[in-house]
């Protein structure tokens, strides 16, 4: 637990997508393989979009016994994603024409839900 809140709260959406199966009380949430994300990357260049860079999501990982120097930590979700781009002072940015800049890019996470 961190604080107050569950460190395996809830699954996303994406894990039941990918077909891993939701924690039950005090479980952790399934890990990815090596074997589930070659399988998730083959289909992404087969489908054209092997050029994607791969994105890490920080915030969805944690661990109690980070201060303590634990910082491997397992990814349990990963998925493609059209994210929204930050420019040099943290808001989002622009294209020429005022629309929203995004990228496609490939996503890890961690599963860790921040309430």
């Amino acid at each position: 637990m961190r604080g107050d809140r569950p460190l395996y709260g809830r699954a996303s959406l994406s894990m039941e997508l990918l077909g891993l199966k939701r924690p039950g009380k005090g479980k952790k949430m399934a890990t990815i393989t090596v074997a589930r994300l070659h399988k998730m990357l083959g289909e992404l260049v087969e489908s054209g979009q092997g050029r994607r860079p791969v994105c890490v999501n920080k915030a969805t990982f944690w661990h109690p016994l980070e201060s303590d120097g634990a910082v491997i930590l397992e990814a349990t979700e990963a998925k493609a994603e059209t994210i929204t781009m930050c420019d040099d002072d943290g808001w989002t940015a622009t294209n020429k024409d005022g629309t929203e800049k995004t990228r496609k890019v490939f996503v890890i996470g961690g599963g860790h839900v921040q309430d």
